[in-house]
């Protein structure tokens, strides 16, 4: 077993398992998020169960990185990375931005995986394309989410700072107008 052959589902579930656990309890809950075939109890001979431990050493690596593709598919979608950017929706960057403080990357990501022929929340159920992203490899949503989170917030940046700076002249060249007109 690899990453790529885990689910954005699996992996979340995995990150989530209780780190108060002592190493081999953790080592067993994880292995049966990995393994969900396999009943693990104590009548399982320990030589499978360490088996199954090795396979699961791979976590100890950092997922590789994947080629980001044009449209992925889930069972009732072909989604396709929103790249318009000087076409994204206030709707698309709020519900990104509210998504991203909960700590929600998942619904983050979907915000800008929308299925061909659709608009951003139109058409199409959003909760639905999240559960299917959930089924997704690990390894192609994070190749997603990396493009994101690269791309996109150095994007809302510059375009930002890019108001900012505008509002600023503005707001100058408007005080050095007040000051000409009280000159004269």
């Amino acid at each position: 077993m690899e990453w790529k052959d885990i689910t954005v589902e699996q992996f979340y579930a995995i990150k989530n398992v209780n780190e108060s656990l002592d190493e081999f309890d953790r080592a067993i809950v994880v292995c049966s998020i990995l393994f969900p075939e396999v009943e693990f109890s104590l009548d399982m001979p320990y030589k499978d169960l360490m088996n199954y431990i090795t396979q699961a050493s791979f976590l100890g690596t950092q997922i590789p990185k994947v080629k980001l593709q044009k449209k992925y598919k889930t069972e009732d979608f072909e989604l396709k990375i929103f790249d318009k950017v000087n076409e994204i929706s206030t709707s698309q960057y709020m519900d990104y931005q509210n998504f991203i403080k909960a700590g929600k990357e998942i619904e983050a990501v979907c915000v800008f995986l929308i299925p061909v022929g659709k608009e951003y929340n139109k058409g199409y159920d959003f909760e639905k394309v999240v559960e299917q992203v959930k089924q997704m490899k690990v390894t192609d949503f994070f190749a997603i989410n990396f493009f994101l989170q690269n791309r996109w917030v150095k994007y809302i940046k510059t375009l930002l700072n890019s108001l900012i700076r505008k509002a600023g002249k503005m707001i100058v060249k408007e005080n050095w107008r007040r000051l000409w007109r009280r000159t004269k």
